[in-house]
């Protein structure tokens, strides 16, 4: 399961990433939103680099993705009704419910452990990935610090690995793995999804936390805090 390429993979010079590298260069210096179009192109990508049989018959054009079927925060799963349970204080012993109110601070009793194998869906190990997923790529919104474009690359190619070839058992290793990371990626989704999505049950989260702070503050430093996890470790060419 998981990275195809080892940390030794060195990307090589030909006209994919050529033109990925001008399309990475244009969005930086002029300003351009270009994320969407440089990510239709990682299928392609993969197949050149995995020396794809296709590729002997079609161009890598032909993979190009469409933009409805790349990665965005609309790929990411509902979790309205989880929201609404933990409002309710009542999470009906579901596991995404109790990942994310364990997962939390400011909330008694947040030391998130992973439930058992036999307890955990496949679907749930699969929408844990993905909330993970966007939360390494900063899909967010437009001000979410992003990887650059080779580590965005390897990230992705990890995860459709994993997602496309992994069993159940080896989803569950790689959450279980991965903890902390998932966390992070659960309250910077909570905070996310709540906002976009949920107003009258944002203006709750007050009672939810337990506190008289200021949500708006709190859920701010949230998002400061990934944006700067994101800024630290994900600018250099490597995955680790």
């Amino acid at each position: 399961m998981g990275l195809p390429f080892s940390n030794d993979f060195e990307f090589t010079d030909n006209e994919l990433t050529r033109h990925i590298q001008t399309m990475y260069d244009m969005m930086n210096r002029e300003g351009l939103d270009l994320q969407l179009e440089i990510d239709r192109h990682w299928l392609a990508l993969m197949m050149i680099y995995s020396n794809s049989p296709l590729l002997d018959t079609l161009s890598w054009k032909y993979f190009v993705l469409k933009k409805e079927d790349v990665l965005t925060h609309k790929s990411l799963p509902d979790i309205g009704q989880c929201v609404r349970l933990l409002s309710t204080r009542n999470n009906n012993n579901d596991v995404m419910c109790r990942m994310i109110q364990y997962s939390l601070p400011y909330i008694k009793h947040n030391r998130l452990t992973f439930a058992k194998f036999e307890e955990v869906s496949n679907q749930t190990l699969v929408d844990l990935i993905h909330i993970l997923l966007g939360m390494c790529l900063g899909i967010h919104n437009k001000t979410c610090k992003k990887p650059v474009w080779r580590l965005r690359f390897r990230i992705v190619t990890y995860m459709h690995s994993l997602l496309a070839q992994g069993s159940q058992y080896d989803l569950y290793l790689f959450c279980t793995n991965n903890l902390n990371m998932i966390r992070i990626a659960i309250v910077e989704y909570f905070v996310y999804f709540v906002q976009r999505y949920m107003p009258c049950e944002f203006e709750m989260l007050r009672h939810l936390f337990g506190m008289q702070a200021n949500v708006e503050n709190i859920c701010l430093q949230f998002q400061l805090n990934v944006n700067h996890f994101r800024s630290n470790h994900m600018q250099t060419d490597i995955l680790t």
